[in-house]
């Protein structure tokens, strides 16, 4: 029965995260042509609300987008929309210090966090029930976050730790950096999504504090139900919840286009003590990248790149035991994307 009741929720968080990633990506589509079964709805505060009930298991799942990340952060300010994702767990006027996550698992549920470039994703799925639990929690942290001194300080000394440890970790990762920093030329895309220890640690609170009214309010938000629910009583639970939260003044996404860059090809060759075994990073810019296009690119991905039976990993991997490490696949970052990879070589004079 535990089996049954993991499976369920895991399907339902996988239905949930679909219908909203594409509600990210709605103004790609044609007006009201979207593409999944629900409502949408809208508060006056401009909050988008989208229900999609359909489940027999007594199971429910609620996810918060809100459109931010890198691509919305000035040059200074890289890694402020991952400082954010920590501190919505440090606590809020109701809620204290990591108690959303002990609140859910109290009642059995799961939850996670997603940042890509353009948008923050919290989900969670508990017991229909409980529904009215996670209106409480998301509302207190999108109105009322404690962003005190000691927790802003706290997180970034937290994520300067992450930082070092994952380039202890990775010897190839500040060449990374230097890959993207070629790949995605112009600013805002080529900012890392962890930022820098420098621009971290120099970030004072209320440069924060400003950043989290900009960008955590209801009319940069779109909230997804889905799962065992009554439409009626959920849109009544966002009118008690969510409706007298000012709806804020979100700056709007204005990006350099890349429709007309030649990108001309560019091959850079460096050299360290530290590093165990060549490796290369190989990159294939998409400045014109449209929805459309994605399941394709997805499909060339899992063909090429994951699981054992994929073409490179068999043949590489393998076949020919010509490299130790493989990875890489599609990345966007907005509406411009790239195709990557990334092979180590097991010939130490490769």
């Amino acid at each position: 029965m535990k089996g049954k009741n993991w499976w369920e929720r895991s399907l339902l968080l996988w239905n949930l995260l679909f219908c909203l990633l594409l509600a990210a990506r709605i103004s790609l589509l044609a007006a009201n042509r979207f593409p999944y079964p629900g409502q949408t709805h809208k508060l006056k505060n401009g909050l988008t609300i989208i229900l999609s009930p359909g489940s027999y298991f007594p199971i429910v799942a609620l996810a918060v987008g809100y459109r931010v990340g890198p691509l919305y952060e000035k040059p200074e300010q890289a890694g402020i929309s991952y400082l954010m994702e920590n501190l919505m767990f440090q606590g809020s006027q109701n809620v204290g210090r990591m108690q959303h996550i002990r609140y859910i698992q109290r009642v059995g549920g799961v939850l996670n966090v997603l940042t890509s470039y353009d948008r923050m994703i919290f989900y969670q799925s508990l017991p229909s029930h409980h529904l009215p639990l996670v209106f409480w929690l998301e509302s207190d942290r999108m109105a009322r976050l404690s962003l005190t001194r000691s927790a802003i300080q706290r997180e970034i000394m937290a994520i300067v730790d992450e930082i070092n440890f994952r380039h202890s970790r990775d010897p190839y990762l500040e060449y990374e950096e230097l890959f993207n920093r070629l790949l995605f030329p112009q600013f805002p895309y080529y900012l890392p999504l962890y930022g820098t220890k420098n621009n971290l640690s120099s970030l004072s609170p209320r440069e924060i504090r400003q950043f989290y009214t900009r960008f955590f309010c209801p009319r940069n938000a779109v909230i997804c139900v889905t799962g065992n629910f009554d439409e009626k009583t959920t849109l009544a639970l966002f009118q008690k919840y969510f409706s007298s939260i000012p709806g804020g003044s979100p700056p709007s996404l204005e990006l350099p286009s890349l429709e007309n860059q030649q990108f001309q090809k560019v091959e850079r060759t460096v050299g360290k003590e530290t590093i165990p075994s060549p490796a290369i990073f190989l990159g294939f810019p998409l400045y014109t990248l449209q929805s459309k296009e994605l399941p394709v690119l997805h499909l060339i991905e899992y063909i090429l790149l994951h699981g054992q039976s994929s073409r490179l990993q068999k043949r590489l991997l393998v076949k020919e035991r010509v490299v130790l490490r493989l990875s890489g696949g599609l990345e966007t970052r907005g509406q411009v994307g790239a195709f990557k990879f990334f092979l180590s070589s097991t010939n130490a004079t490769a």
